[in-house]
């Protein structure tokens, strides 16, 4: 692997999403409302290859999300919501060599393109839930993770505060309920704390507060030239 190699790499798949514009050198990423969307290219320890994951983050700091440890973007870009490897038709996940053919690339993005969110547009938020909700049993440390799952909840129910849903807000609040019968609490409480205490804090979480979370972050100027998008309520 050489520099022109990795510039090569990563112009086939800027060129793959044109709207998607970089932060850093191996992600791309768009602001869709209150989240960035997008896809990073992990280069291995081992071996002359790569892995591309789709990346999803909330704009959240840490005066309103449990899981940010502070109020930068550095902490989103740490801590992102979703954090997936894609795999190809047999499940199994990318592993795409520096000197890989095209066709081994195409066949990545076109996953990508069928695997993630709606890239390069508005999306919906009963899109963006529906694909949180895919990834409830997710063939990793989500589906096994009590303290992972209340962070998905969590996230739900703050995109549904930016959004000023109540009708959403209290869907999520009854899936919450439901779910908790399940949760291993004591692992819950490593990660998050006394549950009581989180409940009643994601319902006193005001709208006003969120967007002055998210404000605060969308400032950063490695944001300045990133393509916005909207999150639909609907």
């Amino acid at each position: 692997m050489n520099k022109l190699q990795i510039k090569k790499i990563n112009k086939d798949w800027k060129d793959a999403f044109p709207e998607l514009k970089t932060i850093g050198s191996n992600q791309l990423f768009e602001i869709v409302g209150p989240i960035l969307v997008g896809i990073e290219l992990v280069k291995s320890k081992f071996q002359n290859q790569y892995r591309p994951y789709i990346v999803i983050s909330s704009l959240f700091g840490s005066d309103v999300a449990t899981n940010r440890g502070g109020n930068q973007l550095k902490n989103c870009l740490n801590s992102p919501d979703f954090y997936f490897g894609l795999v190809n038709q047999k499940q199994i996940q990318f592993d795409i060599g520096y000197d890989s053919t095209p066709d081994k690339i195409n066949e990545a993005i076109k996953e990508m393109k069928k695997q993630h969110l709606p890239l390069e547009q508005n999306i919906t938020v009963n899109e963006l839930f529906d694909f949180i909700d895919s990834h409830k049993s997710h063939t990793s440390i989500i589906s096994d993770s009590s303290g992972a799952l209340a962070y998905l909840m969590e996230f739900k129910y703050l995109l549904s505060v930016y959004l000023n849903n109540e009708e959403l807000k209290n869907n999520v609040l009854a899936e919450i309920e439901s779910d908790k019968k399940f949760w291993n609490m004591e692992h819950f409480e490593m990660w998050i704390g006394d549950y009581n205490d989180w409940i009643e804090k994601l319902k006193k979480t005001k709208q006003s507060e969120l967007l002055n979370s998210i404000n605060k972050i969308l400032s950063d100027s490695k944001l300045k030239k990133i393509n916005r998008f909207d999150l639909k309520n609907e």
